[in-house]
């Protein structure tokens, strides 16, 4: 089957076949394919195999490979300009607006999260766990304290009120595992909540004056947990990955600092390679790091890559990537 490389420009082709060709076929869509608004921000691709796509002021859209669908406040939505998606664990649509309020789209009616008529603001990403409930860091609209949040099926728990630890907890990091294992980063040390028990993180040994602040960010295809470090002595952060007490670094191709998501994106595919968008050098690599099979390569105006700011990058269920660019 051949791949493709697909840009939002809004939406950009280019054929897996032509990859190693250095040959490029690239297929844009924008508007005049249907697509509602030229800057696009973040993409999904749902269970069910449709692409959801969030624009900046043309509302939601929904691509299935022919045709663009789209909402906007007459369907329902409470604003037009969507940042963030999110699929949870009973195949439902998560969205967040550019004001930050979280949305639940069951594929009939758009709902607002609240608590007590009040709207919830996003404050992290969000995670499934195995048995498919969602968590992430809110806020009450109109207060200030952050708090983590539980959301099953039909029902919110404000889960910091259960542990004495995050009461009056100030929270910096968040992330979550394939397996359920929670990170939460606070001022007084990184924790770990897995199964309802919460304890200290084995990171906070790590972290000193000396030795930096390491903190768990991702986990690969593999099951290497990443964690950045950053140093006292350092501007620029670093990673690794963890493994039974054991710290790789990991080395990138070319210079990238990943606390910088505005000019550099990145996202694993089902190979195990990454696609990293430079911003800042309107360059776009592809890294595998296969030990069999390295290899990295570089699209740039110099091959036939066009100039663009790239906000989002998406492999779909084909092996086809996708880049959300920020309009022509």
């Amino acid at each position: 089957m051949t791949k493709t490389l697909v840009t939002f420009f809004t939406i950009i082709l280019l054929s897996a076949y032509t990859l190693y060709s250095q040959s490029y076929h690239f297929q844009n869509y924008s508007l005049e394919e249907g697509l509602s608004q030229s800057q696009v921000w973040n993409m999904l691709q749902d269970s069910r195999g449709s692409l959801w796509i969030g624009t900046n002021g043309g509302g939601l859209v929904r691509f299935n490979g022919n045709k663009f669908e789209i909402f906007r406040k007459k369907d329902g939505l409470p604003s037009e300009q969507i940042g963030y998606l999110f699929e949870d664990g009973y195949q439902r649509l998560w969205l967040q607006t550019f004001d930050q309020e979280l949305v639940i789209y069951n594929g009939i009616d758009f709902e607002s999260l609240r608590i007590n008529g009040k709207k919830i603001l996003k404050r992290s990403d969000l995670f499934n766990d195995p048995e498919g409930n969602t968590w992430f860091l809110g806020m009450i609209d109109g207060e200030k304290k952050i708090s983590i949040y539980k959301h099953s099926f039909d029902s919110l728990i404000n889960v910091s009120n259960q542990y004495e630890e995050f009461i009056e907890a100030h929270f910096s990091g968040f992330f979550m595992t394939e397996s359920g294992l929670l990170y939460i980063t606070t001022k007084n040390g990184i924790y770990e909540l897995n199964n309802d028990i919460l304890s200290k993180s084995i990171f906070n040994d790590l972290n000193t004056s000396e030795n930096g602040f390491f903190q768990p960010v991702y986990e690969d295809t593999k099951g290497n947990l990443w964690v950045m470090r950053q140093s006292n002595k350092k501007t620029k952060s670093e990673l690794f990955t963890y493994n039974e007490g054991i710290f790789t670094p990991i080395e990138f191709p070319v210079p990238i600092d990943p606390r910088n998501d505005y000019q550099f994106k990145f996202t694993e595919d089902s190979e195990g390679g990454f696609w990293i968008m430079n911003n800042r050098d309107k360059e776009l690599y592809h890294w595998k790091q296969d030990p069999d099979e390295l290899s990295f390569e570089t699209w740039s105006n110099i091959n036939g890559f066009p100039d663009v700011f790239v906000r989002d990058i998406l492999e779909d269920n084909e092996g086809n990537v996708w880049l959300a660019t920020d309009g022509d």
